[in-house]
């Protein structure tokens, strides 16, 4: 059996070129990515190293760091100030996080219906996610203003006193999660939509019984089933 003495040459040659393509195409990815490559080493990567590496050492900014091993952390786990915002985080947390996870699928499930007006709902849910940071902060400082604001005004409408909402400890945290919660359960709202809309509706539906009736399982008991009954005093 006699091959082609070129097939060999043409497929090297394809190969080199598919070589040289793909060589190519992977500069042209690192040149891509370089930039995002370097922003994330100058401003994330070193710093956390360097911060790792200073909270060992005891640095004043004014003059080299001395290592001090782990009295920082010892220090710092005294500090009621400390305990009293890793619980205030841990409340955030909890409050920003799960639980609003929770309400974000309820939204979701219930804009997923096929409801009246669902765009428009699921505009609004979302707006806060998009909205500046900014613009949201000063919305919110409107409605907590204890002279003039949103909310003290139609707590007065029902008598209930108002409140100094951000100034007062035992409201200023639940002020902070609120506003927190408001405007991060948008995204999650959004991806629960999302999966919720590749579910196949096959597989909400209530199963289907298969199995025939009595009266159609044999014609014995079908002729049992059609002729009447006579009753006992007959």
């Amino acid at each position: 059996m006699t091959t082609n003495p070129f097939s060999r040459q043409e497929q090297d040659l394809s190969a080199r070129k598919y070589s040289r393509a793909d060589r190519k195409l992977r500069r042209t990815g690192w040149l891509m990515v370089l930039p995002s490559l370097l922003h994330i080493g100058l401003w994330t990567a070193i710093p956390v190293v360097v911060t790792f590496y200073l909270a060992f050492t005891n640095y004043n900014v004014f003059s080299a760091p001395t290592w001090v091993g782990i009295d920082n952390f010892v220090e710092i786990a005294q500090d009621p100030v400390f305990r009293k915002a890793t619980w205030n985080t841990v409340v955030y947390t909890f409050w920003t996080v799960p639980v609003s996870m929770g309400i974000a699928l309820v939204i979701a499930v219930a804009l997923n219906q096929g409801l009246r007006f669902q765009k428009w709902y699921r505009t609004a849910f979302f707006l806060p996610q998009v909205t500046a940071t900014v613009a949201i902060a000063m919305v919110w400082l409107w409605i907590f203003n204890p002279q003039q604001g949103l909310l003290n005004a139609f707590l007065g409408m029902f008598g209930i006193p108002g409140q100094v909402w951000l100034a007062d400890p035992q409201w200023a945290l639940w002020s902070v999660i609120l506003v927190g919660a408001w405007q991060g359960i948008g995204i999650k709202m959004l991806i629960y939509i999302a999966a919720l809309q590749n579910v196949d509706e096959s597989s909400t539906r209530p199963p289907r019984s298969t199995a025939p009736p009595p009266c159609a399982s044999s014609s014995r008991s079908r002729s049992r089933c059609s002729s009447p009954r006579r009753s006992s005093s007959s």
